[in-house]
């Protein structure tokens, strides 16, 4: 397997830019899946599920960037500072679906595909079941994931 690390040329960076961009999108599909089948009605947001798809491709991308260099981690991080983000999200549960997109998206940057594999597989049934079983639900409670 390719990793990062091993990168010595620019044929080897674009197509471990590639692989790892592959490898993010692969990964966050399901999790776009899983999301578009436990959201549904007013908390369904559509922008959410392009935003879960594209957010792993953006953070592998910075993660390579930046990787093994400590003024451009400094650097992003202001630049990410300065920008605001208006988009609220419609509830508590999709906070964590973002979280997995940037937890695919820094797996696959720093090399390790069967890692982001094994994040999405492993949270996607996670979030499969908690839907599925409405572990949790109360009698006239706002469901988690719904």
């Amino acid at each position: 397997m390719v990793r990062a690390e091993h990168v010595a040329n620019f044929g080897q960076s674009v197509f471990w830019l590639v692989v790892a961009i592959i490898a993010a999108v692969l990964a966050s599909l399901p999790v776009s899946w899983v999301y578009m089948a436990v959201r549904s009605g007013e908390e369904y947001d559509q922008s959410l599920v392009n935003t879960i798809i594209v957010l792993p491709m953006v953070v592998t991308a910075i993660v390579i960037i930046v990787q093994n260099s400590l003024a451009l981690a400094f650097s992003l991080a202001g630049i990410a500072g300065a920008v605001r983000f208006r988009n609220s999200l419609k509830s508590s549960g999709d906070a964590l679906f973002i979280l997995l997109a940037v937890a695919i998206g820094l797996s696959a940057g720093i090399g390790a595909i069967e890692l982001a594999a094994v994040i999405s597989i492993s949270l996607n049934y996670t979030f499969a079941i908690l839907w599925l079983t409405e572990y949790g639900e109360r009698q006239g409670m706002k469901r988690y994931l719904a």
